[in-house]
């Protein structure tokens, strides 16, 4: 009986697949890549964000980035290393980017809104004034600003 060949399946590595891409923009080499490690790029986002849309961008632009960064790469250094600096680097942007977004609508909510201790203090004074007037000047006031009488009509 003979023996049967074994089966040899060989995976590109890291340094190929992105010497592939690097080279000729080889699309299956890089979806290999982001195949590869998602999952790892998505593990540290989501640890420093803890937000799951945030942690998504963050992965998303790691692998931007490794795109854009294809032909200057080292691939004598292990990709994982370079992906876990990119994507931490990534994430702290986009906390960043978050924190002035949320500031600039605590700011924009504050503004928007007025705050009603003053009007609250404006319209005890204005009822203490009034108050303080005889009947006969209340109702003139009342009449006019009030009620929006012209001088006329008060006069009827």
């Amino acid at each position: 009986m003979s023996e049967m060949p074994a089966l040899q399946t060989t995976y590109p590595s890291d340094p190929d697949l992105l010497t592939r891409f690097a080279e000729t923009r080889d699309e299956k080499a890089f979806s290999t890549l982001m195949q590869r490690h998602w999952g790892f790029v998505y593990a540290i986002a989501k640890r420093s964000l803890t937000n799951t849309a945030l942690a998504e961008d963050a992965t998303q632009q790691t692998f931007i980035t490794l795109a854009k960064k294809a032909k200057t790469l080292r691939t004598n250094r292990p990709l994982c290393s370079w992906l876990y600096r990119t994507a931490i680097h990534e994430a702290s942007n986009l906390r960043r980017h978050e924190m002035r977004h949320q500031k600039r609508n605590r700011d924009y909510q504050a503004i928007s809104q007025p705050d009603p201790e003053p009007q609250t203090q404006l319209s005890a004074k204005l009822h203490q004034a009034l108050s303080s007037l005889s009947e006969k000047d209340r109702q003139l006031i009342i009449l006019r600003y009030y009620q929006g009488l012209t001088a006329d009509q008060i006069a009827t």
